[in-house]
């Protein structure tokens, strides 16, 4: 499997990013998940916001991009832009197909 596949079907994290007080700034995806939080970092300005980070690691890009949906809907973060409504085919269906709540522990870490 290719770099490529490994993004497309390799495990992927979804990650939500908190405030002090415990508020939902935003979600994400990512198969880096270090790398992706470092690019936040130094390119949104809310990330001064950001005190916690709450993951979970998924076997498929895919369903992490399902659950990523169903934690945008359901919890409504405030600094997230897309994904309100699926903006690709694939998640629009599947979605709609088998929409549920995935469990995403609390397994939180300090960020600054």
């Amino acid at each position: 499997m290719g770099l490529v596949d490994m993004k497309r079907y390799g495990p992927t994290w979804v990650y939500q990013l908190c405030c002090e007080h415990g508020g939902l700034l935003y979600v994400g995806i990512a198969v880096d998940l270090d790398r992706r939080l470092a690019q936040h970092r130094k390119t949104k300005a809310w990330w001064s916001e950001v005190a916690h980070v709450v993951a979970h690691q998924f076997p498929t890009r895919d369903d992490a991009r399902l659950a990523e949906l169903d934690a945008i809907n359901l919890r409504q973060p405030i600094y997230n832009i897309e994904g309100v409504r699926p903006n690709d085919q694939f998640a629009a269906d599947a979605w709609a197909q088998r929409h549920q709540t995935w469990e995403l522990p609390i397994v939180s870490r300090e960020v600054r």
